[in-house]
């Protein structure tokens, strides 16, 4: 990554986009505006626009929009693009302005629905087929299918009634093989990609005191750990075949403060309708959960100048004692030339 501490020039743009991603021209008018890009909400990123009325001509229909970071001296990127809805029009005695809500592209997924019974047997799970889905909304959908192993020898089927979203059937699928869920990239195009344990995910970039710091010297730490589970039970779908498939994990490990031995009793939680095909992706599935549930025995939220980031990334942060390494949670941006990055951040553990 380059080098990106020191003073810094920058401006936001915002860019008219095809459906296609192909670029149009500049959106006028652009007077304030916030983007916000999570690793954990449905839609993972939303954003608004606050215009002033200009000549510009714009099919609210079809027309996206990319937000765009350009330092001067550093390479740009791509915060993120969005669907635009029609925007509402204030007027009062001296100019009329619009406010523009932005929507993630995965809401095209999203308002996409089943228009009768969805069945598909456990066996034929494919990442293939679960992102041919995604597409059917017009959506721009890429897939990792080179770990994939099709899981062979598995009874019984998965069914979604008339009118389910289409993005709950792929999430929960993708969920059922192993994947982690779509998640949107700042050109716009949706991943399909296995799921990765944060604690054994890169470090990507490292916020640190001194002379290579690029957050402010204000920022919060809070741990929550009444509510961390050490035992982890999920109860699966289940369908005409038999019983449904249960899944446990737990903390066990004497050196962990939320273990079960360290507590002296089991906290657990319970996770129902668990997507799975076997035994194994189930057991794999509550291990995830559980180390997941543990995250929240640290939360921080810093605030920073933009740096080529993502929410789901892991990045250390070493400042006034603190040596933690986290993976990003939400980032809320300011369209503003001087203005900082508010991220949320969850420490890494692993069980």
């Amino acid at each position: 990554m380059a080098e990106v501490w020191g003073d810094r020039q920058a401006e936001f743009q915002v860019m008219l986009t095809t459906p296609e991603g192909s670029d149009i021209g500049l959106l006028e008018g652009v007077e304030s505006g916030s983007v916000t890009l999570s690793a954990t909400s449905r839609l993972r990123a939303s954003g608004r626009l606050r215009l002033t009325e200009t000549s510009q001509e714009i099919d609210w229909l079809h027309a996206h929009c990319r937000v765009y970071y350009e330092p001067q001296g550093l390479p740009g990127w791509p915060v993120g693009t969005f669907v635009m809805s029609a925007p509402t029009t204030s007027v009062d005695d001296h100019q009329r302005t619009r406010e523009v809500e932005l929507q993630s592209m995965l809401s095209y997924v999203d308002r996409d629905a089943l228009d009768s019974v969805y069945a598909v047997a456990k066996s034929q799970l494919h990442p293939i087929v679960l992102c041919a889905l995604a597409r059917r909304s017009g959506a721009r959908v890429v897939g990792d299918y080179t770990q994939f192993q099709r899981r062979t020898g598995v009874e019984g089927e998965y069914a979604y009634d008339a009118g389910t979203s289409m993005l709950t059937v792929v999430n929960d699928m993708l969920a059922a093989i192993g994947y982690a869920a779509l998640r949107p990239d700042g050109w716009g195009t949706l991943h399909a990609a296995p799921y990765v344990r944060p604690a054994q995910r890169p470090t990507v970039f490292t916020f640190s005191e001194g002379d290579r710091a690029i957050h402010s010297a204000a920022w919060t730490i809070d741990r929550d750990v009444f509510n961390v589970p050490s035992k982890v039970v999920c109860v699966g779908a289940g369908d005409s075949t038999g019983a449904p498939l249960v899944g446990v994990a737990e903390n066990t490990d004497p050196s962990s403060p939320y273990s079960t031995p360290r507590r002296g009793r089991p906290i657990v939680h319970v996770e129902t309708g668990v997507k799975a095909t076997t035994q194994a992706d189930i057991n794999t599935f509550a291990r995830r959960l559980l180390i997941e549930k543990s995250t929240p025995a640290a939360t921080l939220v810093i605030e920073h100048m933009p740096v080529r980031i993502s929410p789901g990334e892991v990045v250390g942060f070493e400042s006034q004692g603190v040596r933690l390494r986290c993976a990003v949670q939400e980032m809320e941006y300011s369209l503003s030339p001087t203005g900082l990055v508010r991220t949320t951040l969850k420490e890494v553990q692993d069980l």
